[in-house]
């Protein structure tokens, strides 16, 4: 299996323009990796805009960083706040 990483560490508001223009390259395989998510409130509503694309299965608030994934074998989508 080949894995396609994305990591975005942007300004205000330009984690959900990246996202879009980069869910089109996406497969089953692909993680996308956001920074800072909890950093601005812009920032957070990016990251509930990201985290509830339909195209998005699985994702994982790990406070600094939001994990997203796009495995269709996963049937009912998922999310994880991990707090350490």
């Amino acid at each position: 299996m080949t894995w396609r990483l994305l990591t975005a560490t942007t300004g205000k508001n330009q984690p959900s323009i990246i996202f879009i223009s980069c869910w089109a390259k996406s497969n089953a395989s692909s993680v996308f990796i956001f920074d800072d998510i909890h950093w601005s409130a812009e920032m957070e509503e990016a990251w509930e805009e990201i985290r509830k694309h339909p195209a998005v299965t699985l994702s994982i608030d790990l406070f600094f960083i939001g994990l997203v994934f796009f495995d269709p074998s996963i049937k009912v989508k998922q999310e994880f706040v991990i707090q350490f």
